[in-house]
């Protein structure tokens, strides 16, 4: 989801099959709905902040707890985590942690949490132009209050989660969700669809950075920290949640829906993304693990994609870090180096084509000669300068893998004969 306007860029649905294969036979995003599990914490940190009387620096127990002489609340890490702050204990999400907070805010009067809920509007469908969005479902806090605090007997869409957490990227406001931008006939537009508020502040700005801060430090110190990387921030949250068997009443055995929902960059939030893995292979069932490397490949290709990104982002690279380096026109290699701010040496009077190369504190240009007759060294090049050098020079290519090239068949400097076939292995 783009996170100002609320445009939808990309959904997919799939379905795996007996046979291994996936089809897209259900709207899984927009019609399934399923415990949230601790996806749900940022709703109840944040109607704690709301409250009042306890911040993100106080401390709870995590270990094994009883709400109500129910049955006890554990954590994944099932010792607890000793006595942490409500921070850590959303970085770790702990389940007691979180229980206990909203059981301390709320235990004498139950429905306020309800209240506090409805006032960030996660308790109505969204509305969308596609039909067959059920209404989030909430199940009587007066028993459950526990339960409710790590996202059980709450039960929501991936599209409804997504949409709460694009609120806090987009600085409290919640919009709609959008599939269609405009109407046209015959190329005449007909009717355009502007962004729709849904609630112009979800909470206020004192809370708003609060509960940012809490997602960053998940991905930075938390249970996502294997999307931290030097290029970009991620803020977010991990859920693991069991899958409740309608039919039977009960949860089953076993079972659960791994999920990760966050944004990108942190700092400057431009895209809202949510992964949901339903039921996964047994012994690896948490979100972290499953889903969040998910994500993080997502992000990473759009991030790759999009030059506004990264020009907002550009100027939080260490001093102390340099780009993987390739060979490729002088001129773009140059262009790319200086847009990214890198100082530049280059040899005199480079050719068309040349070689980059790390150097210290510069990326540093030297000639990669072509002559025609003689197979050149095309290692280090993108797929596509290799293909124009090579196919000019009359040869035939064959390409393995995917990436830059790391090798080539015919040794550089051999003499081209009519019918020479050269394969290239790609890698990154």
């Amino acid at each position: 989801m783009e996170v100002q306007t609320g445009y939808i860029k990309a959904i997919a649905n799939l379905s795996k099959n007996n046979d291994g294969s996936y089809t897209d036979k259900f709207n899984y995003a927009i019609g399934g709905r399923a415990d949230p599990g601790s996806t749900f914490k940022l709703a109840s940190v944040i109607a704690v902040l709301e409250d009042g009387r306890f911040d993100t620096n106080t401390i709870v127990n995590t270990g094994i707890k009883s709400f109500d002489g129910k049955s006890p609340v554990v954590d994944s890490h099932e010792s607890g985590y000793g006595n942490v702050s409500v921070a850590r204990a959303f970085e770790l999400s702990s389940n007691v942690g979180i229980a206990d907070i909203v059981y301390k805010a709320f235990g004498s009067n139950r429905q306020k949490f309800s209240q506090q809920l409805s006032k960030m509007r996660i308790d109505k469908p969204l509305g969308i132009e596609i039909s067959g969005e059920p209404s989030p479902y909430f199940v009587a806090v007066k028993n459950n209050l526990d339960r409710m605090a790590y996202g059980y007997g709450v039960e929501m869409t991936p599209l409804q989660v997504l949409t709460m957490y694009n609120a806090v990227a987009n600085n409290g406001v919640m919009v709609k969700p959008m599939f269609v931008k405009e109407i046209k006939d015959l190329g005449k537009t007909e009717k355009i669809f502007l962004p729709t508020v849904l609630n112009p502040a979800i909470c206020s700005p004192s809370t708003l950075k609060k509960v940012k801060r809490l997602m960053e430090g998940v991905v930075t110190k938390g249970t996502a920290k294997n999307l931290k990387n030097s290029i970009y921030k991620i803020a977010g949250k991990t859920g693991t949640a069991k899958i409740f068997n309608s039919a039977g009443k009960n949860y089953e055995v076993d079972a659960y829906n791994a999920s990760f929902v966050g944004y990108f960059p942190a700092d400057d939030p431009k895209y809202t993304c949510i992964v949901v893995i339903s039921n996964p292979k047994k012994g690896r069932y948490y979100g972290a693990s499953i889903s969040a490397p998910v994500f993080k490949e997502i992000a990473d290709r759009v991030y790759a994609s999009n030059v506004k990104i990264q020009q907002t982002t550009t100027k939080t690279l260490s001093g102390n870090y340099f780009p993987p380096t390739s060979s490729g026109k002088s001129q773009d290699l140059e262009a790319i180096y200086k847009t990214m701010g890198y100082k530049i040496i280059k040899q005199p009077a480079l050719s068309v084509w040349a070689s980059a190369s790390n150097n210290h504190n510069f990326i540093t240009l030297t000639d990669k000669r072509i002559s025609k007759g003689v197979v050149p060294d095309v290692t280090g090049m993108g797929i596509k300068d290799a293909l124009y050098v090579l196919e000019n020079l009359g040869l035939k290519v064959k390409i393995k893998g995917r990436g830059m090239v790391k090798n080539q068949s015919v040794v550089a400097g051999s003499r081209i004969e009519k019918g020479n076939v050269i394969t290239l292995d790609l890698g990154t």
